[in-house]
């Protein structure tokens, strides 16, 4: 069973470099205006997962922020900063993100950051970046009127497109596919004519770089005397054709809001690369 991968880990304080290019700057640790824009920086290339592929050093306008010095460094399909409570902060507006391999610059690229939080998701070294905007209030897409039965409940989900497929010219490329993502309930039954379950869409179908708002799903409790938690089905399907692109399962908790990230290369990996797969982030 998949198990979330919760943002959290232990940080260097900003407290243990004295030099000033080696200062990181975290909401909490410096003021911050309204108008500033907060981020993670979340690294989904589709490589394999291993070091000679993880970023060593993080610049924003100029400045080091992280790196193999600081709290470690950036893996594939990982989040800096890794606690998901704190965020890097920038003025907002153009800022330029410069990731480095060992002494070498890998990226350099300019996004335009609103006020408040977001992330940013780098999935190839010579693409702009996907921004996800992020809300304090994920249950903007949960109806509060639906009514519990017994200990079910609900937790918020939303899903992000970051799909790679290989191209007509044999290119590894952002997929061209619209996707549908959709959840099951645990204890649906398979329909005797169709025979398949219920599938209810999370949002509306979306493109590479796109996301849907938070939805619901309903959490039964596996264990009655319990926070509350359960296994959830998922999957996402092309909205034209319905083709199933990948299904699997999370382990969700009431009242938490996850984000879902389908990522790597469609259908199968290629030389270098990860095949196609979830990552779950719980973000509240």
């Amino acid at each position: 069973m998949k198990i979330a991968k919760y943002i959290i880990g232990a940080f260097a304080l900003a407290t243990m470099f004295s030099c000033e290019k080696h200062e990181l700057l975290f909401e909490g640790n410096h003021d911050v205006a309204s108008t500033d824009a907060l981020f993670h920086i979340c690294y989904f290339e589709s490589l394999t997962k291993k070091t000679a592929n993880y970023i060593d050093s993080i610049y924003v306008n100029g400045k080091y922020l992280d790196g193999v010095d600081g709290s470690g460094r950036l893996t594939i399909e990982g989040i800096l900063p890794s606690d998901g409570t704190r965020y890097y902060t920038a003025p907002s507006g153009t800022v330029n993100i410069r990731l480095y391999r060992g002494g070498d610059a890998v990226y350099d690229k300019d996004v335009v950051l609103s006020a408040g939080k977001q992330d940013i998701y780098v999935t190839d070294l010579t693409l702009d970046p996907a921004v996800v905007t992020m809300t304090d209030t994920p249950n903007t897409g949960v109806d509060p009127t639906v009514e519990n039965f017994d200990t079910d409940s609900i937790a918020a989900v939303r899903f992000i497109n970051l799909l790679y497929e290989v191209n007509s010219q044999g290119n590894l490329a952002p997929t061209t596919r619209t996707l549908q993502y959709q959840w099951r309930d645990r204890n649906d039954k398979k329909d005797a004519e169709t025979g398949d379950y219920h599938w209810t869409n999370i949002g509306e179908p979306v493109v590479f770089g796109s996301y849907t708002n938070y939805d619901r799903v309903i959490v039964h409790k596996s264990v009655y005397n319990s926070s509350g938690y359960c296994t959830v089905y998922y999957r996402a399907i092309d909205a034209e054709d319905n083709t199933v692109i990948l299904n699997d399962y999370w382990t969700n908790y009431i009242g938490r809001a996850y984000d879902h990230i389908i990522w790597g290369v469609y259908p199968s990996a290629i030389t270098g690369h990860v095949k196609v797969e979830y990552q779950q982030f719980a973000m509240y």
